[in-house]
């Protein structure tokens, strides 16, 4: 696992790992790595990391590793530095956030054996535990509220006040669903699968698979990972199973008069090789060598 910072390659100065260095133009930004810290020292039982996210005041790096066990780093300037393993899991982690920007202290996990858990990282214990029975849980969202998971093909609902199930939609994807995304501004729930669709349903109203249902993005091969960017997040990036990167308008598609929305509006069918070629000459180009995979 890299440690890394963002720099133009000419000159800039780096701030925290997480930060947009100060430079005296606008010029475009490449990683660099600037520490290492392994996640494997015992040889005899070797492992490897799934995923790395670092926490909303950039303090600390939380990595899901193939042991189901979840370290923490302390993150700075002068590296990043081992603090704690969580015994999290008794399968595979599926995914980790810090779901809750205002709660820094606060990661959720899910693995395929059931459960969605939340940790209190100042005491490294498990504040929250939502599970389903015999179903691997393969993507989650948190709000204020609201914890949403998906499994094989199905979308399961708890109340984060009382961490009690409110519902299930059952047969959301014909696939395993790969991605779920709580869209608080609009009250969107966002379930992608590897069937290669992007379902989305209004839950302003509460959580009805078939009155919810508003929109349909046909992305047409099995979807890996999704976000939102855009001042009001309508914006969509989808990266695939074959390394291709999709941009969706997927807000315009749930509007009924919107234009828009029912088609990408780019496929990026060579997203590794327009990155390399994007780093080509810069101190970034070193890091393309180490990437297996997008």
């Amino acid at each position: 696992m890299v440690h890394t910072y963002f720099s133009d390659d000419a000159g800039c100065v780096p701030g925290p790992s997480t930060s947009v260095p100060v430079c005296a133009a606008a010029a475009t930004k490449f990683a660099q790595c600037c520490s290492r810290a392994r996640v494997d020292y015992n040889v005899a039982a070797p492992c490897y990391v799934f995923k790395a996210v670092r926490s909303p005041d950039s303090s600390i790096v939380a990595a899901s590793v193939s042991n189901n066990s979840i370290k923490l780093y302390s993150c700075s300037l002068g590296g990043l530095s081992h603090v704690a393993d969580i015994q999290a899991h008794q399968d595979t982690i599926s995914d980790i956030q810090f779901a809750l920007p205002t709660h820094p202290q606060a990661l959720y996990s899910c693995s395929r054996d059931g459960l969605v858990r939340g940790w209190d990282l100042r005491s490294r214990q498990q504040a929250e535990s939502y599970q389903v029975h015999q179903q691997e849980l393969y993507s989650f969202s948190v709000s204020d509220n609201l914890v949403a998971a998906g499994g094989q093909g199905d979308v399961h609902f708890w109340d984060r006040r009382t961490q009690q199930r409110l519902a299930t939609f059952d047969d959301m994807h014909m696939d395993d669903v790969t991605q779920v995304l709580i869209h608080t501004g609009s009250s969107k729930l966002i379930t992608a699968s590897q069937d290669g669709l992007v379902a989305v349903h209004d839950i302003s109203s509460g959580l009805n698979q078939d009155d919810g249902f508003i929109a349909a993005l046909n992305v047409g091969t099995s979807v890996e990972q999704l976000g939102l960017y855009g001042s009001e997040q309508q914006h969509m990036w989808c990266r695939t199973g074959t390394e291709t990167v999709q941009i969706w308008d997927w807000l315009a598609a749930t509007i009924e008069d919107a234009q828009g929305g029912d088609v990408a509006v780019a496929d990026l069918a060579e997203a590794r090789q327009m990155a390399v070629a994007a780093a080509a000459g810069t101190s970034a180009a070193s890091l393309f060598a180490e990437v297996d995979y997008l």
